[in-house]
């Protein structure tokens, strides 16, 4: 969440979406013996991704600060490349796009909002062949992942890696052996919907199969997550998002409870 707050002070920052992989304790407070990749953050830029780190140094410092050994993390700055399906309400839904068209010019605030109730499988990965890249639907899983959701399966954005930093790519020994500046080149961003945590997992499984049959599962990354917060330019400071959601969460709780005539 420091990252998140630190971001907003980026002359090109859009919204960040925070997110919390699906089975991961609502409200926990981070622990450094959690596991990888409990957390992931989406942050839109208005900016080129080549310039993103250069634009504002402070945010690679922030990641820094909010990770001390031993957790790891990586900061990949991306651009979208393509999107599926592939129509022109899936176009209009990618979200960079929705995020950047939807700021009041005003409060600066955006109108693009994920929530904790839908669920997205992330993928991340690299890809040393284009044709993989090209195929991406099929050689990473996801229309595996839509034959199986059916009308529950929303929308998948393609993201192409531009510049990677954070210990996660340091250490990457196969990537510096390589001579690679990164172990991840292309990030995919499914929506399922409101979906059981259950199917979240099995869409996941099913991703997991794809890149193990296609040879390029190694290394890859692949999550189920929620969002938990949308952060504007503005607003409720980051660090007190947690205890605000639970707050409004009790409320919610209280107003189904009198409705309900339990009290």
């Amino acid at each position: 969440m420091h990252v998140c707050e630190v971001a907003r002070s980026h002359p090109d920052y859009i919204s960040a979406h925070f997110h919390e992989k699906v089975g991961t304790d609502q409200f926990k407070q981070l622990d450094k013996n959690l596991p990888p990749h409990q957390y992931m953050n989406y942050t839109l830029f208005d900016s080129p991704p080549e310039e993103v780190f250069s634009r504002f140094e402070d945010l690679f410092d922030s990641a820094d600060i909010a990770h001390p050994s031993p957790q790891k993390y990586a900061m990949l700055s991306s651009s979208e490349v393509d999107v599926y399906p592939k129509n022109d309400a899936a176009v209009e839904g990618t979200f960079a796009k929705r995020a950047k068209e939807s700021v009041d010019e005003e409060t600066k605030l955006t109108k693009i909002g994920l929530n904790d109730k839908s669920a997205a499988i992330v993928v991340a990965l690299k890809c040393d062949n284009a044709s993989d890249a090209e195929n991406w639907v099929e050689t990473f899983g996801i229309g595996n992942v839509e034959k199986q959701l059916k009308e529950n399966f929303q929308l998948a954005v393609l993201h192409e890696v531009k510049m990677a930093l954070g210990p996660m790519v340091e250490n990457d020994e196969a990537s510096q052996a390589e001579g690679d500046a990164t172990p991840f080149t292309h990030v995919v961003y499914a929506s399922l919907g409101e979906v059981e945590d259950s199917m979240a997992n099995d869409a996941v499984s099913l991703v997991q199969q794809a890149l193990l049959a296609e040879g390029i599962a190694d290394g890859s990354v692949v999550h189920a997550f929620k969002c938990a917060f949308n952060i504007a330019k503005k607003g409720t400071p980051c660090g007190a998002l947690p205890a605000a959601r639970e707050i409004q969460k009790r409320k919610e709780e209280n107003e189904q409870a009198r409705k309900n005539n339990k009290f």
